[in-house]
């Protein structure tokens, strides 16, 4: 048998288990540090698949941890649009565009040219599923990760109690 009686977690029942013993707020933060290391995984995975031209989106590429109504844990995984981290374009990447056509692709009307098409098309851009490739290969070994760090945490509070 390990330290403090804990042997193994296996489920949800056993998860459930050894968190009823702990303090709530030791349970939260316990919770809260498996969940990040879980999500953490979610964005290694997305940032591999995202495409690399400037590197932008890649790097905008966030994540963060919520606790919801004191009681619901929250990991989200998303593409940050502040300041340095512009991937406000990252849903035209992730699902692709049709045929884009525009009325005047340089400007020339505006600047009193004579255009022989009245539209022009741009062309399109295929979808790249980045996210949603990244959460498909990654879910499997986000669960034995989330497991294994709550492990970990409640072995250490077990050991220092």
């Amino acid at each position: 048998m390990a330290q403090g009686g804990i042997k193994s977690i296996s489920g949800i029942a056993g998860i459930d288990r050894a968190l009823s013993k702990l303090e709530k707020k030791i349970n939260k933060r316990v919770m809260k540090k498996a969940m990040r290391k879980t999500v953490a995984e979610y964005r290694k995975a997305v940032r591999k698949l995202t495409p690399k031209r400037t590197g932008i989106l890649r790097k905008s590429v966030t994540t963060d941890v919520k606790i919801m109504k004191k009681v619901f844990i929250k990991g989200r995984m998303y593409f940050g649009r502040k300041a340095g981290k512009n991937g406000w374009h990252a849903h035209l990447v992730e699902h692709g565009t049709g045929d884009r056509i525009v009325n005047d692709k340089w400007g020339l009307k505006k600047r009193g040219y004579r255009q022989r098409a009245r539209k022009m098309n741009v062309g399109s851009m295929k979808a790249q599923h980045m996210a949603d490739t990244g959460f498909d290969k990654t879910t499997p070994k986000a669960k034995r990760i989330f497991q294994r760090a709550l492990l970990k945490e409640l072995k250490k509070i077990r050991s220092v109690n």
